[in-house]
């Protein structure tokens, strides 16, 4: 008999998917009646990624929302974070009082001879949780009497230029999360301090500190 007319081939394909078949179904019942206790449960899971395409190429399989939503928000607490330390990091006014009122909260910033500054080199910024005073260009007492008697003795030596310039600082009180919530922030300037005056977002409410 020719191999054209033997019968193995054309048997074996048609049997082979069904044997396959039978020992599934043989394997998932088996599953299914033990459990995890079965012989075949070790061999239960399917794959079910993507089919290889042949190209040797790292490729993207999946992404999962609960990371990138993590990392997200990893990322921001740590700006937060960051932007808190660099708000308190240039804080360097250290003398200053505070008053509880009902439905505000003053805050006394004691700087000798502030009331001869500009009103355009004081500035206050705020949110509901945060706050920041600036003063720019200013010079304490002591320091400009020093620069004015400098400038008197240079005005009896012999003239060789224009007189000291009085250079002054920047200044500023900084709280990156305060006690409460406010709604408002001013300011007003008097000779040797500054009056902060927060209007709280939760009138009543008692504060123990400024900053929390």
């Amino acid at each position: 008999m020719s191999a054209e007319d033997s019968p193995t081939s054309a048997v074996t394909d048609d049997v082979t998917p069904v044997t396959k078949a039978l020992s599934e179904s043989a394997l998932r019942d088996n599953i299914s009646q033990k459990g995890k206790n079965a012989y075949y449960y070790a061999h239960a899971h399917r794959a079910n990624g993507p089919e290889w395409d042949g190209k040797i190429e790292p490729r993207l399989l999946g992404t999962s929302s609960s990371n990138l939503s993590s990392a997200a928000s990893s990322t921001a607490g740590s700006s937060i974070a960051s932007s808190k330390a660099a708000l308190l990091a240039k804080s360097n006014i250290t003398n200053y009082a505070f008053l509880n009122e009902e439905a505000k909260v003053k805050v006394y910033v004691n700087l000798p001879g502030v009331g001869e500054c500009a009103d355009e080199d004081i500035s206050l910024e705020f949110t509901e949780q945060s706050l920041c005073l600036t003063v720019k260009n200013y010079v304490a007492p002591a320091e400009k009497a020093k620069v004015e008697v400098d400038a008197l003795v240079a005005d009896t030596a012999p003239e060789e230029g224009g007189g000291e310039e009085t250079m002054g600082e920047d200044r500023f009180l900084a709280f990156a999360k305060l006690y409460g919530e406010i709604e408002s922030a001013t300011v007003k300037k008097k000779a040797d301090k500054l009056i902060l005056i927060l209007k709280k977002k939760e009138a009543g409410k008692p504060w123990s500190s400024v900053n929390a």
